[in-house]
């Protein structure tokens, strides 16, 4: 949906792009993020963080999230599934 700009649901084009994410704390109101560890066998691995953002269909509901600002290097060095 993010790339091809229409729902793979229903292959409506309205969209609404880059919806915040929101995760409620006791200090109010964030976006939710992920957190990817860069050499997870180390004794202090660096922590990669990245909000997520949504990209949902206005005709059928249908929401996609992604990852939108995780630093590229984090790509690399994530483990394999």
């Amino acid at each position: 949906m993010k790339q091809s700009g229409k729902c793979p649901k229903c292959g409506s084009t309205r969209l609404i792009e880059r919806a915040h994410v929101l995760d409620y704390t006791l200090s109010g109101r964030q976006n939710l993020k992920v957190a990817v560890e860069k050499n997870p066998e180390s004794w202090n691995p660096e922590v990669l963080t990245g909000e997520l953002a949504a990209w949902i269909c206005v005709q059928c509901g249908f929401t996609e999230m992604y990852c939108v600002d995780l630093l590229d290097e984090a790509a690399s060095d994530a483990p394999s599934p």
